[in-house]
């Protein structure tokens, strides 16, 4: 997931190239991998940008404007917030009591 989240969706927005067909966002909470394709509910996208933006390793990046991500309540300037990882951490080890890791096997 943390390459699917750097090089499919990171590169993309700050390189200006976009996603990639290959990788497709849809209404609903469906999952579908296939070859050469990955649908993912929006929730997700949201997610991984947020993975994106509060990673510490992107603290160098920044934005301007006022799109802002928001969860559990609390409200951040993107512009604000980027490699602030400690800023999301708490709420989510709150919030997260499950976590799963999903091993994809090579496709052929």
């Amino acid at each position: 997931m943390p390459d699917l989240v750097y090089h499919l969706v990171r590169c993309g927005l700050v390189h200006s190239t976009g996603l990639r067909p290959s990788l497709q966002f849809i209404d609903g909470r469906q999952l579908r991998f296939a070859k050469e394709l990955i649908v993912l509910p929006w929730q997700v996208f949201w997610g991984l940008l947020a993975c994106v933006v509060f990673a510490k390793v992107n603290s160098d990046e920044h934005s301007v404007g006022n799109h802002f991500l928001e969860y559990g309540g609390q409200k951040w300037l993107i512009a604000d917030i980027w490699g602030r990882e400690e800023l999301i951490r708490p709420l989510y080890d709150a919030d997260v009591t499950v976590r799963v890791a999903l091993k994809v096997p090579p496709f052929t």
